[in-house]
């Protein structure tokens, strides 16, 4: 909040010709948060860092674990399944869309997270992607139990992955 203050202030304190375009200045404070939050690139777009892990007995997989993730506008984060419950909980920013879909039916569905709705569950084994239409979104991904990249497969590595893309996700084939 401090940073947003100090912001407006120096904003006002510079002349006309000075005064940052909204698209940079969210540029700039997803930037900021990137640095700040000590966020790195995702295999599936966007930037992340794991915040918490629940304890654990050796050799035993902890119960939850959560990240980070923040994703600008331009980038997306690109069509994958991972093998656990995921709860998207809304942070910061700008709305993200949040696409799922199940191949067995027959539409996607998608959801705005951001002021009027702050959290959503994407169920074991869903196909997924996001992205942000302007500026970019902050949000906490927890995974139960605890995330392991050997549950997480991009989409575009399944095979026959393909046969949605051509009629009833034909509209996100970018994200893949």
């Amino acid at each position: 909040m401090y940073r947003r203050y100090t912001l407006i202030i120096s904003i006002l304190l510079r002349g006309p010709s000075e005064i940052p375009s909204i698209e940079n200045m969210a540029i700039s404070e997803a930037q900021a948060l990137i640095k700040e939050l000590d966020l790195s690139p995702h295999p599936e777009g966007g930037h992340y860092r794991r915040i918490y892990t629940a304890p654990a007995e050796p050799g035993e997989r902890p119960a939850l674990s959560v990240i980070h993730y923040l994703l600008q506008e331009g980038e997306k984060s690109r069509w994958h399944v991972v093998g656990l419950d995921e709860i998207w909980i809304f942070q910061h920013g700008s709305a993200l869309e949040l696409l799922t879909f199940h191949p067995e039916h027959n539409a996607p569905e998608m959801v705005r997270l951001g002021s009027r709705r702050s959290h959503h569950l994407v169920p074991a084994g869903l196909w997924q992607a996001a992205r942000v239409r302007e500026g970019f979104a902050l949000c906490a991904c927890a995974v139960a139990p605890a995330f392991d990249f050997g549950d997480f497969r991009l989409v575009s590595d399944l095979a026959g992955h393909e046969v949605p893309f051509e009629n009833v996700l034909k509209d996100y084939r970018d994200l893949l």
